[in-house]
């Protein structure tokens, strides 16, 4: 606030003086002195210094805040952790924000608080034998000129930790010995508050009252802290003689521009100096203030009485001071509730300062009952009920804001960012969506509250990219359907997106809670099994950063992947309760339901115009419930959405059952229709299980595809639905839902009656399919019986469809009959199955595949045929991944790192990420680099030591094989290494001294019904058990799995990791998206020439890739030639050494050391079958379809490599900067990009998020909101809303 805004208040008080001074003080000096102050403030008003309205607040300090009461809390507030905990919280909440509730307990003390205040205050009174006298100066709007109470005699005192404020009637002014007069001003200040733990810019001290002029300081200094290490000195030019000048720093005032309060100033002494011929004092403003910080202050409203010579004399002077009108509007006015209140008085310009200021007040009242008063919707003065106290909220004239159409700075609670207005808002959300109390409220009840806090933010931006889009007709919006979406912890990912991470720190700070433990507190959304899902979450996230509109349709799986944790080594699958305590991001629209039909039979005729008709008669249904989840981009205003559906029954519960006793029956249908959005992929191994299944992915895609049509009718009601393909562009993720090609058809053909070709020429020009495996259980197929039963009408158009190929395919094709067996959507090999992934190559524009090697051998594989038939359709685009969750959010040391060298772009733009190059041979960053490495590696070996036990050394070399537990991935040929390694301290103790040590971490689930890969799994724990607890190891070798592998916890994984394993079988993996997070992070990686390993080695150059095995040529060469595993166990006898050891006990017995040296001693303590892990000896020896053993000593022998590079530390950090630097090409953003180019031909709508009192002013004059309330269900709350 500028200076000819600061509150002038020259508080004349007169200090205790002996009885002969004070006799000699007479009325006529008093009145004399108040003259001059007078003349003074009037020429000050006259050059335009006085601002035209003040606020006083009387401040009352919380007895509950008072040290000598700690000791009266319960034990549990006090000495428990949580005790201490909600205690902070309840005091910090209460800082400016809301009045805590307090139990029967606290009030009691707060009334023995009250009275022993009370009684101090009485018996200080009654020790005053004179009445101090003297007059406060000050300009306010006058109210009334009621008379002023005579003020009572106190001594004065320096506020310090202990003591209390001044009592209510320390400060009034006399009326008695100075009645008001014409040249008189008079202010009743109740109560002076204590002063801050640091003085702000343009702060001003005003000295206390004296014979002398007034002396006035102003401090002009950039804000200072603790932490400064030198005193701000200050030299004040001083009237003529230095003797009226009062040197006692005790009777200086502090004026805190923000508070608009004026507080005691516990400055040392002035020192009286003289400087070219002029007085001057010189104040050292203390590093550290004796006083502490404020405690929690309780605002009321003070009643400023001006004389009616002074009300006139200000309206003489409301026209030179127009000018400053607008101005000062803008810093007294922080609430939207003022516009309102402000439009309707502009009259006079003092009155309606005034008039603002009371409103601010009214604006932020909060009470501590649940009788919230509404007096901010009035006009009319707020008055104090007795007996009941409140508290007014302040928002800083300077905080972050949206101005509204009048020029008026205003931040909405809901909307804004500044600290005060987080802290607030998370308060509110506490008390009144949570329904909590900070004195009972759990973790998680904050972290709702905190969630809420966030969300609303969203929700602003996610409501202005709906208009956007919906303003934009001939953009075209990206439906990405996918049966996973792996999207991890929202709460950190969305502060990062916003940009106000620091402010909701320094909010939480303040609030007495840490953000990093409320981050830790959220469940993450189990919904999806591995890379698939956290591509989808990936894109997503890359849409909207990129402005794309977008919107991801998905399932609402109850209980999502399970939870893993181990027993005696096993993996142990727990229910995944990731809804159990609420889930604050996503929005339920019911209203938006969508009925899904199953099963029964189709009935066909032929119309009165010739059209063949089909009516599909059910034989159950089900109701999709949506649930919006707002996503959004980094940096920008676009928020897409991610909606997700929950099956429901359409009548939950039978009564007529119920009243005949038949209560299982009376539940039924709620239990059968639920049980499609229960767990995601149920086991399929039986028939009910793969009738689950298939049921549940169609019924997430024809909900879906409902509501598209739904919007696009609503946005194009002129339009027939053919040309829906313009508007909407779906892209399949995978086989799953590939259904989505019969439902689309099935909707034109039989709901809206387009013609076949028609029908199929808008669904080919909708779709787009990618790609995602070469596996064979991956390409979906259900038998054909099966599919009738539940879904007889789209196998009715799956059979049109194929019968419409096969017969249109050219002449030269047609007699190719193992091509045309191939190429049909009906497998009729034996029994007959419906493969899904062909009805997707059919029913798209465009096929791709998701890393360059993995596109070629779609064309030469299992797509071979198509690409023969449509080569147009098929391209490629390699996976990528978001570097703003598994980079910035994930890695912060790092992070900042490189935005202090290349600056903070590179997040939205990752070829940015090439400059680091210069920095790779300077060793100033090297060792910052390691510095950062290290940081990492410590905060994983902490997470090791208490989820695992193991304790683990930060300088090892961490090896790290995180991901899905499958044979193809090989985490059976790094047990191999281990072993290999082993083996050889066992045969040479003193072999451990020169091995590098290494931690190998592995982390990844099972499916519940595969067998071998759960097998795997115990393996590992198996060779950790013993391999940790073997004194010759001398812990050169640690092993540790890491349970429960998730989004979460990859995110302590990736920056820790030294080495990353990419060990699978060429040709299997489709791409990978782990390996591009880790070599992000600066791992460097060991893997074969398969997935997107081609093109990181490609990219970071193949001297800082470790490369080893078979190539995708080799090992098809090999497995023609007759691939015989056993020959490789008999040529290579530590091959043969490793496999026995897994079958001689070694690892099934639970060994115990106990004791030192040769004293030594081993028992075994528990002990599993010995032939335990016979089942992976004997797939590798007899069969091994991955081709383990045939790539064991390629792998051996580069691992020795791995190890002599990490003993040359310069030389592996330069690999490690420099695989960071040449990764911009595996961001997701460039995936998108070129999706938006190759496929969808998809356009930026950007997003004007506007001024919050813009957007609300918006809503009550549009025409169309009373239209809304009264529009049927399904038709509000869309994306083109």
């Amino acid at each position: 606030m500028s200076e000819s805004h600061i509150l002038r208040i020259s508080n004349h008080r007169h200090r205790k003086k002996s009885k002969e001074a004070e006799a000699s003080t007479n009325h006529e000096e008093i009145v004399n002195n108040a003259l001059r102050h007078f003349n003074s403030l009037q020429s000050a008003l006259c050059s335009n210094t006085i601002p035209k309205a003040i606020i006083h607040q009387r401040v009352e300090r919380h007895p509950l805040n008072s040290p000598q009461n700690e000791s009266k809390l319960s034990p549990r507030q006090s000495g428990t952790r949580h005790g201490r905990l909600n205690s902070a919280v309840s005091q910090n909440l209460s800082d400016g924000l809301v009045s805590p509730h307090t139990n029967e307990q606290l009030l009691a003390i707060k009334v023995k608080q009250l009275q022993s205040l009370l009684k101090e205050v009485s018996l200080q009174s009654a020790k005053q034998a004179e009445e101090i006298e003297g007059l406060k100066h000050a300009l306010c709007e006058p109210e009334d000129n009621r008379p002023l109470r005579k003020q009572k005699n106190q001594s004065e005192k320096i506020y310090s930790k202990t003591e209390p404020p001044l009592s209510v009637d320390d400060i009034q002014s006399d009326t008695t010995n100075n009645p008001p007069t014409d040249n008189s001003i008079f202010i009743s200040v109740n109560k002076i508050p204590r002063i801050p733990s640091e003085f702000p810019p343009e702060s001003r001290f005003v000295r206390r009252n004296s014979s002398a002029s007034n002396v006035s300081i102003t401090h002009h200094s950039p804000r200072f802290s603790i932490q400064s290490l030198q005193p701000q000195k200050h030299l004040i030019p001083l009237p003529s003689k230095k003797e009226s000048l009062d040197v006692d720093h005790r009777n200086w005032l502090y004026h805190d521009p923000k508070m608009k309060s004026t507080r005691k100033a516990n400055l040392p002494p002035i020192h009286i100096a003289k400087e070219k011929e002029q007085y001057v004092a010189e104040i050292d403003i203390p590093v550290k203030p004796t006083t502490p910080v404020l405690t929690p202050l309780f605002y009321s409203e003070i009643i400023n009485e001006i004389s009616e010579a002074e009300k006139k004399m200000y309206q003489e002077r409301i026209a030179k001071v127009e000018s400053e009108r607008d101005a000062l509007e803008v810093e007294l006015l922080s609430s939207y509730r003022q516009l309102r209140l402000i439009r309707e008085k502009t009259a006079k310009a003092l009155k309606r300062a005034v008039s603002g200021l009371q409103d601010v007040k009214r604006g932020f009242l909060r009470q501590d009952d649940d009788d919230i008063e509404m007096s901010q919707r009035q006009r009319a003065k707020p008055t104090k009920k007795p007996g009941r106290r409140v508290t007014h909220y302040w928002l800083p004239p300077n905080d972050a804001s949206q101005p509204s159409e009048d020029g008026i700075i205003v931040e909405d609670d809901r909307t804004g960012v500044s600290i005060t207005t987080l802290k607030r808002a998370i308060a509110d959300n506490l008390f009144y969506i949570v329904g909590r109390s900070p004195s009972l409220a759990s973790m998680n009840d904050l972290y709702l509250a905190l969630s809420y806090t966030v969300r609303d933010r969203l929700l602003h931006r996610f409501l202005a990219s709906r208009a956007a889009i919906r303003n934009s007709p001939d953009a075209r919006i990206v439906s990405y359907l996918s049966a996973e979406f792996l999207l991890g912890p929202h709460l950190g990912n969305n502060l990062l997106n916003l940009g106000i991470t620091a402010d909701i720190r320094e909010a939480c700070e303040a609030l007495g809670l840490d953000l990093e433990e409320l981050v830790e507190t959220e469940i993450e959304p189990g919904l999806g099994n591995g890379g698939l899902g956290r591509l989808a979450a990936c894109y997503l996230d890359s849409l909207a950063t990129l402005e794309i509109p977008a919107i991801g349709y998905g399932i609402r799986y109850e209980f999502g992947i399970f939870s893993q944790t181990f027993s005696n080594g096993w993996q142990v699958e727990n229910t995944d309760k990731w809804l159990r305590y609420g889930n604050p991001w996503e929005i339920a629209r019911p209203e938006e339901a969508v009925q899904v039909k199953l099963g029964g039979h189709c009935e066909h005729w032929v119309d009165e115009q010739g059209r063949y008709r089909t009516n599909w008669i059910p034989m159950k249904s089900v109701v999709g419930v949506p649930y919006d989840t707002p996503i959004l981009g980094y940096q920008v205003q676009t928020v897409n959405a991610l909606r997700l559906w929950k099956a429901e029954a359409p009548e939950s519960f039978d009564f007529a059952a119920f009243n005949h006793g038949d209560y299982m029956r009376a539940v039924h249908d709620k239990i059968v229709s639920e049980n499609l959005t229960k767990v995601l992929y149920p086991n399929d191994e039986s028939v009910e299980g793969k009738r689950l299944r298939l049921e549940q992915q169609y019924f997430f895609v024809a909900c879906s595809l409902s509501h598209m049509i739904s919007q696009f009718l609503t946005t194009f009601p002129d339009k027939s639905v053919v040309y829906f393909h313009e508007r909407f562009a779906i892209q399949l993720n995978d086989t799953h839902p590939s259904i989505g090609v019969a439902e689309l058809m099935r909707i034109l053909v039989d709901d809206y009656l387009i013609t076949w070709d028609e029908a199929w020429e808008t669904t080919q020009k909708t779709f787009g399919y990618t790609n995602h495996t070469l596996l064979s259980e991956a390409l979906e197929r259900w038998p054909v019986a099966l599919f009738s039963q539940s879904l007889p009408r789209h196998m009715e158009i799956i059979f049109e469809i194929n019968q419409r190929f096969l017969s249109s395919l050219d002449p030269k094709w047609k007699d190719n009959a193992e091509m045309i067996s191939r190429i049909s959507l009906i497998d009729e090999s034996g029994e007959r199955y419906v493969r899904m992934a062909n009805l997707a190559v059919l029913g798209s524009n465009m096929i791709n595949g998701v890393a360059a090697l993995h596109s070629e051998l779609l064309k030469t594989t299992v797509l071979a045929d198509f690409y023969k038939l449509y080569p147009e359709r098929f391209t490629n685009v390699t996976n990528g991944v978001t570097p703003r969750r598994f980079m910035v959010l994930a890695n912060p040391e790092l992070s900042s790192l490189i935005s202090d060298h290349i600056g903070g772009l590179w997040p939205k733009d990752l070829t940015l990420l090439r400059k680091l190059e210069a920095y790779a041979d300077d060793p100033k960053f090297r060792a910052a680099w390691v510095d950062a490495k290290i940081h990492a590696k410590t905060v994983l070996s902490d997470t090791i030591m208490r989820v695992s036990g193991v304790s683990v050394d930060p300088a090892a070399l961490f090896d790290v094989q995180v991901k899905r537990i499958h044979e193809y991935k090989r985490q059976h040929l790094n047990a191999l290494h281990i072993i290999t390694l082993y083996r050889q301290i066992k045969r040479d103790p003193k072999a451990a001294d020169s091995m590098v040590p290494r931690v190998f971490i592995f982390s990844g689930k099972a499916a519940p019904g595969y067998f071998l890969a759960k097998l795997i799994i115990k393996l590992i724990n198996s060779i950790a058990e013993v391999v940790n607890n073997d004194p010759d190891v001398k812990d050169k070798i640690k092993v540790v799995f890491l349970p429960n592998y998730s989004v979460k916890n990859a995110g302590k994984i990736y920056p820790a990791a030294d080495l990353s394993e990419q060990i699978s079988t060429a040709g299997k993996e489709a791409s990978g998206t782990g390996n591009m997070k880790l070599s992000m992070n600066g791992a460097l990686t060991i893997g074969t020439l398969d997935g997107a390993n081609v093109e990181i080695r490609e990219e970071v150059g193949a001297e800082n890739f470790f490369l080893f095995g078979l190539t995708e040529d080799q090992v098809e060469k090999t497995k023609r030639a007759g691939y015989n595993p056993r020959e490789y166990v008999v040529a290579n006898p530590e091959l043969k050494g490793c496999l026995d050891m897994m079958l001689d006990g070694t690892f099934t017995k639970h060994v115990l050391y106990v004791g030192e040296g040769p004293n030594r001693i081993s028992k075994i303590v528990q002990e599993d079958e010995i032939d335990l892990f016979k089942p992976i000896v004997d797939n590798l020896t007899y069969s091994d379809p991955y081709l383990v053993l045939a790539d064991y000593e390629d792998y051996i022998r580069v691992q020795k490599q791995v190890s002599e590079a990490f003993r040359n530390s310069e030389k592996w950090a330069r690999m490690s900067i420099l695989n960071v630097a040449r990764m911009g090409k595996f961001s997701s953003d460039r995936s998108i990009a070129e999706y938006v180019e190759k496929i969808w031909r998809a356009s930026k709508v950007s997003v004007d998020v506007g001024g919050y009192a813009a957007s609300q002013s918006a809503i009550v004059r549009s025409s169309s909101f009373g239209k809304l309330a009264k529009s049927p269900a399904g038709s509000t709350g869309n994306l083109n809303e």
